[in-house]
């Protein structure tokens, strides 16, 4: 099967290096790069060239779009239409894969054709320093995220970002021809990987092959305003409303919160989900 890692990039120069060598050099023959430059203004075009022929870059001359989510998704839709691989890889330009990612994801498909998209934990990079991985509720096969939003009325724990997310080409495609951009804060992570796992169609692992850099141009830190956090919930809560008939609001007072966390530990002790539990005693934590 071809591998096809499609990457997004905006104005970050100075983390191509590192990021289109962390799949020059991953263990997996049979890879294709897309990148997509979205009209940077440093120098990033001239580094990617370094490494890309003519046939693997895109460069988006036109006008970004109100929304960075927006432009985030036409860069992926872009790149994907230009890519001819089975199985696609998403990669923000700032953000770099471990050098057997690929193989051993690969490796998954090959024996698990049920399987639409796979997703791996996400180890962050903080001032050069590296997180623990991060853990995630979908690794029990008994997990039903959606079922477990409904009844807890909480999102954590669920998935990684976009760089740790992979898809079968079909299943892909369906993905994006589905992507409804009236929820500018609804990112591609949640767009494509959640509805995954809300659909049942993803397989999650809490074994790390992506590095992802926080740093402060990345627009997930926005969401650490808690203005912008409520407005996120609000549109979260419509946006899962509207494609899975449910009834949500995520965006709860915070006196609810005792009742949510008690909830969730209700709601794995029933289902005797021990990772479920690890995970809530950490979020009591915070």
């Amino acid at each position: 099967m071809k591998a096809s890692v499609l990457i997004n990039n905006y104005n970050y120069e100075s983390y191509i290096d590192e990021c289109l060598n962390s799949v020059l050099k991953q263990t997996y023959e049979n890879i294709e790069i897309i990148f997509f430059d979205d009209a940077s203004t440093d120098n990033s075009l001239q580094i990617a060239k370094k490494y890309l022929l003519k046939n693997q870059l895109i460069e988006n001359e036109n006008p970004k779009a109100k929304f960075n989510s927006h432009n985030q998704q036409n860069a992926i839709v872009k790149a994907f239409e230009k890519s001819t691989g089975d199985i696609i890889f998403l990669l923000d330009s700032d953000d770099y894969f471990m050098p057997s990612k690929v193989k051993e994801i690969m490796r998954l498909y090959e024996t698990r054709p049920h399987v639409n998209s796979i997703q791996d934990s996400i180890t962050n990079l903080i001032s050069g320093d590296r997180s623990r991985p991060n853990r995630y509720l979908s690794s029990n096969k008994k997990f039903n995220p959606l079922d477990f939003v409904k009844k807890t009325n909480l999102i954590y724990g669920l998935g990684p970002q976009t760089s740790g997310m992979s898809f079968r080409r079909e299943y892909f495609n369906k993905l994006t021809n589905n992507y409804n951009f009236n929820f500018p804060l609804i990112w591609p992570d949640i767009q494509l990987g959640r509805k995954a796992l809300f659909e049942n169609n993803a397989m999650v692992l809490n074994k790390s092959y992506t590095i992802r850099r926080i740093h402060s141009q990345g627009d997930s830190t926005k969401l650490q305003n808690k203005s912008t956090m409520g407005f996120f919930l609000t549109q979260y809560s419509t946006w899962l409303n509207y494609e899975f008939n449910t009834d949500l609001d995520l965006n709860y007072p915070s006196n609810n919160k005792l009742l949510a966390i008690i909830k969730t530990l209700i709601y794995f002790l029933k289902s005797f989900n021990l990772n479920g539990i690890y995970l809530m005693s950490k979020y009591l934590k915070k």
